[in-house]
């Protein structure tokens, strides 16, 4: 589990000082004793994804809002919870269904890693945070179901009483003592330190008489791997820990200024577990530094204003940090090593008032595994999976392909050697499209997720479909196609220059230009405009086109209502950098029937 830092206070360097605080910490479990986690007497809390989505389909109402509903709320920001109010029940259901079904982060497997960590979140809090009442846990629960484990885990548990010479803790030559580590029942490794070690012959009981404040028990946790500077701070009251917006409401009684030293005490404490607190050390070691030059009573005033400015500053840098943070954070940890993968979309017209998506998609070759079949080859297999869902969360379709690729030992890997194509139909809608790469032979593999709108392509007038990218490969060797050289879908937006480059598309509906009659394709590469200025500007017209362009007309008669249309461009002439090719058909005589299409690319110098 994480770690636990809680530290036993010393706030006196006399002998009764340290006594007494062991003895109010020894006791502070019989003052407020561990609630015990509660449960239904019926036992019904559903413990996995699968019983969790069945059951929440059918319990009652009371039901759905105690065991389900009050958590959920808590994982939405402002906006979500004022939507999800206006839902009527059964749409309430629906809306919570569809909230973990698309924060699956890998819809391939038939579990839902995010709800079974939300669920396992949730018994954690109850077990370890629990109350009576729904959602069944404190404020420290609501913080672990949010975010689940912190970086680091601050406990203090208090104390009864602490003296004016925790004052000595400013001074800058101030240390702590060796940690030794243990595992209490909830199975966090716990560090405990008997306190800071004070220097007795700096002593500044000159500056002020004896007082008394009073520590609550607190805890401070760590959560900047999610947001930087993000830190939430609890305190103890009665029989729960109570979120807070600062440690100032964890020190009660004594005077103002007793209780702003033993704040900013409670703060220099945790200097090492956060950098914003880390930061305040710092503001709080010079205020130490500067009460020794401030030697009276009146001047002390001087010393609580700017502990207080400088505590201001940090909360308010947490508050922000706040502010700023996700509604709720799941970091997914992947054992196995990422394959990362290329892939590329295209719509076309399917049958039956469908569209048809060409998903091209290809892996390094070099980072999958290979095994030596019988002939001395290497084989690569390579999986892809694509699933496509509707808004809510509910796969529609998928598709599977296993790639393999003889390679020789001495043969070179290649990304568009592993291109495979799936095909999909579905209706025209939004939809969130999942595409996975695996590797057969070994643990790895990565997922990628888009969301997508599906083209109508049912209508009568003039339409293209979007544009593929196709390239020769001949650098994959196998024994029945050693020379053999082929057109592949390419999908990657880098282009090497000297290597040509086949579009790929498709024109539907050309009755509408009229039958016999002519239509124009026009392609037009253009430079995208980056980083220009004033001079390129005015210089613009007097450079030669060919340099950051190509323009290719072609003419065509109609013969049939859909055409497939192909053609392979050179970009020798090209200059490295990002373009832009459009696409457009036009009728001849008629300048108002024109459509397009446009595609970017990134042209780059061929490798030596």
């Amino acid at each position: 589990m994480y770690p636990i830092r809680c530290r036993l206070r010393e706030a006196s360097c006399s002998h009764l000082a340290s006594r007494t605080t062991l003895i109010v910490a020894l006791i502070l479990p019989f003052l407020f004793p561990l609630i015990s986690p509660v449960y239904p007497q019926n036992g019904e809390f559903p413990r996995f994804a699968e019983a969790y989505l069945l059951r929440l389909q059918s319990v009652a109402a009371e039901t759905l809002i105690n065991e389900f509903e009050k958590e959920f709320l808590l994982l939405l920001d402002q906006r979500e919870k004022q939507y999800y109010a206006a839902l009527p029940l059964p749409e309430r259901r629906t809306y919570i269904a569809r909230y973990w079904r698309l924060r699956d982060p890998d819809p391939f497997t038939p579990g839902n890693a995010r709800l079974e960590e939300h669920l396992r979140r949730r018994d954690h809090a109850r077990e370890n945070f629990g109350m009576k009442k729904p959602p069944y846990f404190d404020d420290r629960g609501q913080i672990y179901l949010k975010y689940g484990r912190p970086k680091i885990r601050y406990v203090d548990p208090g104390s009864a009483m602490h003296l004016n010479t925790e004052l000595m803790i400013f001074l800058p030559d101030i240390q702590t003592s060796n940690q030794s580590s243990l595992a209490d029942s909830g199975g966090f490794e716990q560090r405990v330190d008997p306190g800071w070690v004070l220097n007795t012959g700096k002593a500044l009981n000159s500056l002020l008489a004896p007082g008394r404040v009073s520590v609550l028990a607190n805890e401070s946790w760590n959560y900047e791997h999610i947001t930087p500077d993000l830190v939430f701070n609890f305190v103890r009251e009665g029989g729960r820990f109570r979120l807070v917006t600062d440690l100032r409401q964890a020190v009660i009684g004594g005077r103002m200024r007793d209780r702003t030293l033993q704040t900013a005490a409670l703060y220099l404490q945790r200097q090492n577990h956060s950098p914003v607190y880390f930061n305040l050390a710092r503001d709080l070691e010079d205020v130490g530094h500067q009460m020794r030059d401030w030697p009276g009573e009146s001047q002390l005033s001087r010393l609580d204003n700017t502990i207080q400015l400088a505590l201001d500053r940090s909360i308010r840098t947490v508050k922000e940090s706040i502010r700023k943070s996700p509604a709720e954070a799941f970091i997914r940890k992947v054992a196995e090593p990422e394959l990362p993968f290329f892939a590329d979309l295209a719509q076309f017209r399917g049958g039956q008032n469908q569209t048809r998506i060409a998903v091209s998609i290809g892996v390094d070759l070099g980072a999958a595994s290979a095994i030596v079949d019988s002939g001395g080859y290497h084989p690569v297999a390579v999986i892809y999976s694509c699933i496509l869902s509707d808004h809510n969360g509910e796969p529609v379709t998928r598709a599977e392909k296993k790639k393999t690729v003889p390679i020789t030992t001495a043969g070179t890997a290649s990304v568009l050697g592993s291109v495979g194509v799936m095909e999909i139909d579905c209706n025209p809608d939004q939809y969130l499209m999942f595409l996975r790469a695996a590797d057969a032979n070994g643990p790895r593999r990565s997922i990628g997720k888009l969301p997508l709108v599906v083209r109508d392509f049912s209508g009568d007038h003039l339409m293209l479909s979007d544009m593929q990218f196709y390239m020769p490969i001949s650098g994959v060797e196998s024994q029945a196609e050693a020379a053999e050289v082929k057109l592949l879908p390419y999908p990657i937006a880098t282009v090497l220059k000297f290597t040509p480059l086949t579009v790929y598309f498709e024109i539907y509906n050309l009755s509408a230009i009229g039958l016999n009659n002519e239509y124009r394709i026009d392609y037009n590469v253009t430079e995208f405009p980056t980083g220009q200025n004033l001079l390129s500007e005015i210089t613009k017209p007097f450079r030669k086109s060919d340099e950051a362009s190509i323009t290719l007309s072609e003419m065509r008669i109609v013969t049939k209502p859909m055409s497939r249309e192909s053609l392979t461009l050179d970009f020798g002439k090209l200059r490295p950098g990002a373009y832009r090719l459009e696409v457009r058909v036009s009728a001849m005589q008629d300048s108002s029937v024109v459509v397009s299409i446009a595609k970017s690319l990134v042209l780059a110098e061929e490798k030596k």
